[in-house]
């Protein structure tokens, strides 16, 4: 199917830019075929997110990390769920306890391109499956992250830091 990729907020620190790399990858995204295919947005206030994402009206919230990296539980992940977005991610650590393949996400290995390509695939051509998914990652949310639990869970921690000192 035909994509349009949008890349929303700050998706590469600004500082990269203005680096060998940062200018190559501009370069490549400015020849073809990319122009009119990708947009970026830039950062993106709280505010603006609502208005952008029912405007947009994206798809699929497509969220890869490569190989061996771990991330902390993101807001822009958070967010994607809580519009009831199909996500397609990568099942690294600080994501795996809200993410379940076929059920909340559908999730692929980190750095396998294939794997990634053929989800892409998959999702973009099925929109039953994307509206399962999103409906069950937005109902996840609800359930396991109310502020009562984010705060208990925070209790919990901060409890468990100061007993070890």
């Amino acid at each position: 199917p035909s994509l349009h990729l949008t890349l929303a907020g700050t998706w590469y620190p600004p500082h990269l830019v203005k680096t060998p790399w940062g200018r190559e990858l501009q370069s490549r995204l400015a020849a073809p075929p990319w122009p009119g295919k990708i947009t970026i947005t830039g950062y993106l206030s709280d505010e603006a997110l609502p208005a952008f994402a029912e405007k947009a009206q994206l798809p699929l919230f497509v969220y890869p990390y490569p190989g061996n990296a771990s991330a902390a539980v993101s807001g822009a992940l958070l967010t994607a769920m809580y519009w009831g977005q199909a996500i397609l991610a990568t099942p690294v650590r600080g994501h795996t306890e809200d993410l379940a393949h076929g059920e909340t996400a559908w999730l692929v290995p980190p750095g396998d391109t294939r794997a990634l390509a053929e989800a892409l695939q998959l999702l973009t051509g099925d929109p039953a499956l994307r509206l399962r998914l999103g409906t069950a990652a937005r109902r996840h949310l609800l359930d396991h992250h109310t502020p009562e639990q984010v705060s208990a869970r925070l209790d919990h921690l901060l409890e468990e830091t100061l007993d070890t000192k």
